[in-house]
């Protein structure tokens, strides 16, 4: 079957469509419709040449064509489109992301000791929170744990994190020195301090010795550009 004549027709018609995508699409509809109406002559016994010659009458002006095609099929929604559907399979992306990240390395504090052989024996979950710079800081929950010499510590995790993803998380060097003080005037002493971190949040795992396991409360001081900033830490109210 020949179709040049009728290929020719149709490079004309949709050349005047900018954007890629919608061009292609209707390229093949109007190819569909081309191939259809050929069979069409061929079937009422009109030979192939004249056919083609026919079916090219029938469709009209290509520049016409073009110029119609041009007006409906602007380039700019089409790169609205483009933008959006990116936009929507990068979310999907960073929500799947989020969610192994959650399973895979936000682990439970009961499975994250600072070291090995330290064994949770309470834990009371926390609220408070504070602003340091640019980042704002919460405490997750406090554990009292037993390590593997069975001297008493506290392990507190800490959550900093920021609005601008750009900014990243707040690394360790950045807040080399919290202190933390009981309700007893007990200073607790900082030792390890491992991290997890993805794109814009950093989890910490503090951990003080020397803090009294029977004092109230206990305030954790950060530093920051703008002064020492405390957070309370509560200590009672724990679940075993």
């Amino acid at each position: 079957m020949k179709t040049d004549r009728s290929l020719s027709w149709l490079r004309d018609a949709v050349g005047g469509i900018k954007y890629k995508p919608d061009r292609k699409r209707v390229e093949k509809e109007l190819y569909e419709h081309l191939i259809s109406r050929n069979e069409d002559f061929l079937a009422q016994g009109v030979p192939e040449r004249e056919a083609d010659e026919l079916v090219v009458k029938a469709m009209g002006d290509p520049e016409e064509t073009r110029r119609l095609l041009a007006e409906v099929y602007k380039p700019f929604w089409g790169y609205v489109v483009a933008t959006l559907r990116t936009l929507v399979i990068i979310a999907l992306l960073w929500a799947v992301f989020a969610l192994i990240a959650n399973r895979f390395f936000f682990l439970n504090i009961s499975s994250y000791a600072p070291q090995e052989g330290t064994v949770i024996e309470r834990t009371i979950p926390q609220s408070a929170s504070v602003k340091c710079g640019d980042y704002r800081f919460r405490v997750l929950r406090a554990s009292f744990a037993r390590n593997a010499e069975g001297d008493s510590e506290l392990i507190v995790e800490l959550r900093a994190f920021t609005p601008d993803p750009f900014l990243g998380g707040p690394r360790w060097s950045y807040y080399h020195a919290p202190a933390l003080v009981d309700s007893e005037g007990n200073v607790g002493r900082i030792g390890v301090s491992p991290t997890r971190e993805l794109v814009f949040t950093t989890r910490w795992m503090l951990c003080f010795s020397g803090v009294d396991e029977d004092a109230e409360w206990a305030m954790l001081t950060l530093p920051s550009p703008e002064g020492p900033q405390t957070v309370p830490v509560s200590l009672k109210g724990a679940s075993p």
